[in-house]
């Protein structure tokens, strides 16, 4: 509570810290970028690549993720009419 109440009174720190976590994860993007650029596709029993889960690679808390994926969910066109799920009362 009190890092939030001090983040209030002087936005400009938290705006340092939010650059600072931007900076560090570009840095972590760009290590994996470099690391996987020198690296062929792991093939799988049936061809496919194998998929993995980079979570490590970002370091990251939810909470940090919220406003980039509101962002993007701002800029998803909502489902048409016809994709709504639609609900009939039985009388």
């Amino acid at each position: 509570m009190e890092e939030h109440a001090q983040a209030d009174q002087h936005p400009q720190v938290e705006i340092e810290r939010q650059q600072k976590r931007e900076r560090r994860f570009q840095a972590l993007v760009e290590r994996l970028n470099e690391f996987l650029k020198d690296r062929e596709p792991k093939l799988g029993s049936n061809g496919k690549e194998i998929q993995s889960n980079a979570v490590e690679a970002f370091a990251s808390q939810d909470h940090e993720n919220l406003k980039p994926m509101l962002e993007g969910a701002k800029k998803t066109p909502s489902p048409s009419e016809k994709m709504k799920p639609g609900f009939k009362a039985n009388n």
